[in-house]
């Protein structure tokens, strides 16, 4: 393991870097390969470091400071995920971007897509007064379920955030994993709202297909039924729809009515929202990049 030794000259730091490794995809075999980029760590400390100008800094003039000031190889700075969204801008610089937004240290004054800022909030002066009297310990079991309520949340803020591509073969990614199959991400134009399709059930009895929405208001009845139509154009008997957000009453009713009307083929159409997507991405060990 490597780590920047701050004090070197920048042709130096490379070398003592710590870096990790990120998948990308090389479109000319068609296969998965590994990366290495700059650790979160040192990313973190390459933002701190950019100099930020009176009207902030646009995300797109970081990134390229920070290949620069990385002095990553044209394969570093190039990599793209099968979608064709670049590794290191995506995985590896809006993260550490994102995270600094959320613990205040950047902010962005003219609302989200507009240049970043440094924090003008000035430090909490030490407390001259007395020691505060310690609060009661808190059971490991209730540290542990807030400390996870936490980070679902934030994995939920970044799932938001991602590129669209990205997120349909995340959640294929987990519906495979969770023993349904095998999954194919098929997301694309004129796709009749279906964004992947998981197949050779363990059994053989069905296919299951996905659609999947990024948004933070409730998934309505009208998205349900476009989804039981497309199911119906494929002859498919199970379903699932998986959201960001939560699912409206309505929604929740046409979804549980497929599967007792006859009219509507007996389809199966299981609902998975966003409290539930992180949770079990995280039960399963599914993550991005």
């Amino acid at each position: 393991m490597c780590y920047a030794i701050n004090t070197l000259p920048n042709q130096e730091r490379r070398h003592f870097m710590e870096m990790v490794k990120k998948k990308a995809f090389d479109p000319s075999t068609g296969e998965v390969y590994e990366v290495e980029m700059p650790a979160p760590k040192e990313v973190r400390n390459g933002i701190l470091e950019l100099e930020f100008p009176p009207e902030g800094i646009r995300a797109k003039d970081a990134v390229t400071q920070l290949a620069d000031k990385f002095q990553l190889s044209d394969e570093q700075r190039n990599a793209k995920y099968k979608c064709g969204s670049n590794v290191f801008q995506i995985a590896v610089v809006r993260r550490e971007f994102n995270r600094f937004l959320r613990d205040g240290t950047l902010v962005q004054p003219h609302g989200k897509g507009t240049p970043y800022c440094l924090s003008q909030t000035p430090p909490r002066p030490p407390s001259h007064d007395p020691a505060p009297t310690p609060e009661p310990l808190v059971p490991v079991a209730e540290t542990y379920r807030g400390i996870r309520k936490k980070f679902e949340e934030t994995l939920l803020e970044e799932l938001r955030d991602i590129n669209p591509t990205v997120f349909e073969q995340l959640v294929v990614d987990l519906i495979s994993k969770m023993g349904y199959g095998t999954g194919e991400h098929v997301g694309r134009v004129g796709d009749g709202g279906i964004d992947g399709i998981v197949k050779d059930h363990r059994l053989g009895l069905y296919e299951v297909y996905i659609q999947t929405k990024r948004q933070k208001s409730n998934v309505s009845n009208t998205a349900i039924n476009k989804f039981k139509d497309a199911l119906k154009l494929q002859d498919a008997r199970m379903g699932i729809f998986v959201a960001t957000s939560g699912f409206s009453n309505r929604a929740k009713e046409a979804a549980v009515s497929s599967a007792t009307n006859p009219e509507e083929g007996f389809r199966i159409v299981g609902l998975i929202d966003g409290e539930q997507l992180a949770r079990l991405l995280l039960e399963y060990n599914v993550f991005h990049g």
